[in-house]
Formats: C-alpha cells, sequence, structure tokens
C-alpha cells in the first residue's frame, strides 16, 4: 500500500467518525432546549439502553460520575418528569431508576433524528455507492466482527430481514 494511503482502519475510523457526527448539531440543540446537562442525557441514554431500572450506583458507575453527582443529576430529571426512582422491591436501601414515558420519548427524538441523519447521508450516495456499501457493511455485520464478546449473539437486523 502506497504510504500516502490512509489504512484501511484509518478510513473506517474517519467513516465511523463522520457517521456518528450526522446529526449531533440537532441532538445537541434538542438537549439544550430539554436543559439536560451531558451528565442528564447520558443518565437517560443508559436507562434506554438498559431496558430495565438501574440502581443509582449503577448508573453512577456506568456514566462515570460520584454518587453525589448521579443523585444530584437523578433527582433534576426526576423533578422535570424524565425518570423515576422506586425502591427496589427486594432491598429498600436500592433506588431504582427507570425512564418516565417522557424520557422515552425524548430518546425516541434522538433515535429518530438519528435514523432521519443517516437516511439523508445515503440519499445523497449516487446508487451505486448504495448498493456497494450495503453489500460491504452487510457482510460485516453478518460477519460478527463487531462483536468482541463470543458469548453474545451476532445477530443483527440484517439476519432479521432474510
Amino acid at each position: 500500500m502506497d504510504e500516502l494511503q490512509p489504512s484501511l482502519a484509518e478510513v473506517v475510523e474517519e467513516f465511523v467518525v463522520g457517521l456518528a457526527c450526522l446529526g449531533q448539531l440537532e441532538d445537541m440543540r434538542r438537549i439544550d432546549e430539554l436543559d439536560l446537562s451531558v451528565s442528564q442525557a447520558r443518565i437517560l441514554f443508559l436507562l434506554e439502553t438498559a431496558n430495565e431500572p438501574l440502581p443509582i450506583h449503577v448508573l453512577a458507575e456506568q456514566a462515570k460520575l460520584s454518587m453525589a453527582a448521579a443523585g444530584r443529576n437523578i433527582e433534576q430529571l426526576v423533578q422535570v418528569g424524565i425518570v423515576t426512582r422506586e425502591e427496589s422491591a427486594s432491598d429498600r436501601r436500592v433506588k431504582l431508576i427507570s425512564a418516565t414515558s417522557y424520557g422515552r420519548e425524548i430518546i425516541a427524538m434522538h433515535l429518530n433524528s438519528r435514523h432521519e441523519a443517516v437516511e439523508a447521508f445515503v440519499q445523497r450516495l449516487p446508487a451505486a455507492q448504495q448498493l456497494a456499501l450495503h453489500a460491504a457493511i452487510s457482510d460485516v455485520l453478518q460477519s460478527g466482527a463487531l462483536s468482541t464478546d463470543p458469548a453474545l449473539p451476532t445477530a443483527t437486523l440484517i439476519g432479521a430481514h432474510s
């Protein structure tokens, strides 16, 4: 390979970063409109990906916050109706946090915004590039190469549509 030519890893990294940035300004505008801090937004996204209520200490660890900072952020989210806080049925000392319907609506808006940005990117590609990218990415997803944990299933949306 020519030394001036970027490596495959560099090209993939540039592509992934560029793709991740699509719609980011719109996301930041929405977060700003909701008056959420970055930590609060992170907590909300962690709750949504967990698909179950999480204890405060788990949220603090995953959000890389102290227990005190996580508690303050969660209290503010409770006050505006984005999350709820309830005692664990098995241990009253443990407080479980979950997204409210309003919190899930915020996440859905974020995911929809991201989807629209990616869809717009795809539509800007010439048809031949759309087909080539579809084939290449489908092969990668079906290979399971994205999973670094062999215990995790490698099923993807690609497999679900087959």
